[in-house]
């Protein structure tokens, strides 16, 4: 640890061969049979080390120097298994996601400069690799590691320990989380603070328990990362991967079709942020002028050269899949305008966390009966919309935690403001569904709690669909959720968490969360968006259909019914909802991007 803290200084020093020096030093000592080394810090070490050579390169132009980081950062990544076989809990991994952010940030960087110094398409492969490895790194773990209860062998008492273990965490935590900001009740916080830290210590244990199982280890070494040759082996002509990668002040831009890969850079600072935020500011302001600049200039870091590859190599794409990165998270790409038309006009479009989790979600065995589950709470009566006192805990802890924090909520004093439009789009989607012989089921009003999620039902449903309110807690994103009918006699708080949806069992190949910015959450490194897509994707769910901004009700309506009488005419889901988009671009009333 004192090496790597001297190597630091040097380096920041410029002291380039001095910090390598210590770094070795340290590296040495897993060799040493005296000395025990915590695995964490010798992947540190090796990082560090990739990190210095890159330096290097940039000092001295030096192609060993830059041979020598990719060849550090290989032996980096065969340390990256070891290191977070040592990490117990999701809090955890998502702190560790960092340090490997780092390590595959420098081996794209590294790849994509060895490229362009050799003109060798091998290290454009390479590169991929990286980008793909600082991608969703904790669900993708999470979501194998939720495989274990599938394996013969495992002990099975320690997977029913683990469960309940995990179930009085979340309602630990839950009832800290809604103590939040409440100096009342201080002494009540301390109590349960000091239960829920017990249960992770237990927690921890039983984890480890599990994790010693031979098979376990087996199923953890399993994961690989997609190849480009696996991507392209997956997509037809006429699809196209596009995959965002950060490179400190440069934007790497992957192209992958089925017969080719090519990488582009663009400018990428701090004022792209800001880019982000004016083009969804104008999104949902409707303002059209403000809109078509700063679209312009978005386009013109993340796809005009990527359609301008296109063009040149005579390509014929109308299906992209799009997997992007930090900012790029935050707005639709298929708002995109350029020549006056949008990106939609010309492509369809879907996206993903990472292709290695495209295809994980892609070999789930998911229900494909054609039966449909919806729920809308509606909010019509004071009955059902009259905030339940666990719900207003909710509310108020939220906004206890951070002015920003809770987004897409909608109240007026204890009441949930009605959402009308939701009812004639579940009644519609009912009727499509019966009318295409298609078994539906129906809940609204006061039947669309909370406890019948709960109850096992939605592992029943190919399609699984909410029209209801929902919020982001960038704050915690394990308290983003969806208001379910509200009831003052439940047992529940009529609130489905982001923490919740991780313990339910669900097998759809589509849910759909018709409510405010369901598409949001906190933006981790290595990870991307954490908040509800990221708990459905772990429950079993194999795609989803989410919002990014707080939608109208009317439109709303109007989109899902023309997407989902695409869906059930045949149609692909990414066919199904350009279509209904499309739909809306052709009206008068609808035609501006808030609306789709």
């Amino acid at each position: 640890r004192v090496q790597l803290g001297l190597a630091e200084i040097a380096t920041n020093q410029g002291d380039f061969m001095s910090a390598l020096n210590l770094i070795d030093e340290a590296i040495k000592l897993k060799t040493d049979p005296k000395v025990s080394l915590n695995q964490t810090l010798l992947f540190s070490a090796l990082v560090a080390q990739v990190d210095i050579y890159y330096q290097l390169y940039r000092k001295e132009k030096s192609i060993d120097h830059l041979k020598k980081s990719l060849e550090s950062a290989i032996e980096a990544d065969k340390q990256l298994a070891l290191a977070e076989s040592e990490i117990i809990n999701e809090e955890d991994r998502v702190q560790f996601s960092v340090y490997k952010s780092l390590l595959t940030s420098i081996g794209v960087k590294a790849a994509v400069s060895l490229y362009a110094e050799t003109g060798d398409q091998s290290y454009i492969s390479q590169a991929y690799y990286y980008s793909e490895k600082s991608k969703a790194n904790v669900l993708l773990q999470s979501i194998q590691e939720s495989n274990i209860k599938t394996i013969k062998g495992v002990d099975r008492e320690l997977l029913k320990k683990e469960r309940e273990l995990r179930y009085n965490i979340e309602n630990l935590e839950q009832e800290v989380f809604k103590l939040t900001g409440r100096e009342d009740e201080r002494n009540k916080m301390q109590l349960l603070s000091s239960r829920l830290f017990d249960q992770k210590r237990i927690y921890q244990e039983v984890v480890l328990g599990l994790r010693n199982n031979p098979k376990y280890r087996q199923l953890n070494a399993s994961l690989e990362i997609t190849s480009v040759d696996r991507v392209q082996e997956h997509l037809n002509d006429g699809e196209a991967v596009i995959e965002f990668a950060p490179g400190d002040s440069t934007l790497f831009t992957f192209v992958i079709t089925k017969s080719d890969i090519a990488v582009f850079s663009a400018v990428y600072d701090e004022k792209f942020s800001g880019l982000v935020t004016a083009i969804r500011n104008a999104i949902i302001f409707k303002s059209d002028a403000a809109f078509d600049y700063v679209s312009n200039k978005i386009y013109e870091v993340a796809l005009a050269e990527v359609e301008t590859y296109f063009a040149n190599q005579n390509l014929s794409i109308g299906q992209l899949t799009i997997v992007p990165e930090g900012p790029l998270n935050y707005f639709p790409f298929e708002s995109l305008k350029r020549n006056g038309k949008y990106l939609i006009e010309d492509y369809e479009i879907k996206y993903s966390y990472s292709t290695t989790l495209s295809g994980l979600l892609a070999d789930r065995e998911n229900e494909a009966n054609g039966q449909i589950l919806s729920f809308a709470p509606v909010f019509a009566d004071q009955s059902t919309s009259r905030l339940t006192p666990g719900a207003l805990d909710v509310f108020e802890a939220s906004r206890s935690v951070s002015s920003e924090g809770f987004r897409g909520f909608s109240a007026n004093g204890e009441f949930i403001s009605a959402l009308p439009g939701t009812k004639e789009e579940v009644d519609a989607i009912y009727q499509l569904a019966t009318n295409n012989g298609r078994r539906a089921e129906l809940l609204v009003y006061d039947q669309a709690k909370e406890e019948v999620i709960k109850s096992g039902i939605l592992g029943e449903y190919e399609f699984i669909h909410f029209a209801t309110h929902g919020f982001v807690n960038e704050s915690n994103p394990a308290y983003s959720g969806v208001f379910m009918s509200q009831n003052e006699n439940s047992s529940e708080d009529c609130v489905l968490f982001s923490a919740e949806i991780y313990n339910l069992e669900i097998n759809a190949d589509l849910v759909t969360l018709s409510a405010c910015e369901t598409g949001l959450g906190r933006y981790a490194e290595g990870e991307g968006i954490v908040g509800l897509t990221r708990s459905f994707f772990y429950a079993g769910a194999k795609n989803m259909l989410v919002s990014q901004w707080q939608v109208s009700d009317a439109s709303t309506a109007k989109m899902m019914v023309d997407f989902y009488e695409g869906l059930l005419s045949g149609e692909t889901k990414s066919a199904a909802l350009r279509n209904a988009k499309l739909n809306l671009i052709r009206s008068e009333e609808y035609k501006q991007p808030y609306f789709w």
